[in-house]
């Protein structure tokens, strides 16, 4: 098979309904979120107790008892919230 480079090449198919893309090193404006202080306090919050937990669990004292383990393997597999 042999092939001429006669010329540009052209397109193939409907080019009156191409879809242009966005210039990728253009620049665009950054996305960004703001979250409410009852948010960060949450989070806050949360990354306390789990600092907590991880502090008993290095020492060795956290403790759970029987029922609490029980509990919460009966709502895993009925698939609800522990």
């Amino acid at each position: 098979m042999r092939i001429n480079n006669n010329g540009p090449l052209m397109p193939i198919g409907d080019t009156a309904n191409r879809v242009e893309r966005p210039n990728a090193n253009a620049s665009a404006p950054a996305d960004q979120i703001q979250l409410s202080r009852a948010a960060l306090s949450a989070a806050t919050s949360q990354n306390e107790k789990i600092a907590a937990l991880r502090e008993q669990v290095a020492n060795g004292t956290y403790h759970v008892t029987s029922d609490a383990v029980a509990r919460s393997m009966i709502n895993e597999m009925m698939g609800e919230p522990s």
